[in-house]
């Protein structure tokens, strides 16, 4: 009953994480897409490194850092946007 919610929130994360994904290969904003996802990797590898957090504790921080990791994704789009429609060029 625990793991519920928390499958949810991550199945939610991760169908909400295609279009950010996709709009980057298009956009071509792949190099910035790598260095977010190796920056998360390594913080999910520092949480483990925790001896005292319950495995459940660590899940939800995966989760957690999975959302973070799609507002990046999200805000690297609208930045990119942002510069490309004030220089006049189309998405």
């Amino acid at each position: 009953s625990q793991l519920l919610p928390l499958h949810f929130t991550w199945g939610c994360i991760f169908l909400l994480s295609m279009p950010f994904r996709v709009s980057c290969l298009v956009m071509k904003l792949q190099k910035i897409q790598l260095w977010i996802d190796t920056i998360m990797f390594l913080v999910i590898s520092v949480l483990f490194m925790f001896l005292e957090i319950t495995p459940l504790q660590i899940m939800w921080g995966i989760v957690l850092i999975a959302l973070i990791q799609n507002i990046a994704l999200a805000l690297t789009i609208c930045l990119s946007l942002r510069g490309r429609c004030a220089a006049g060029v189309s998405p």
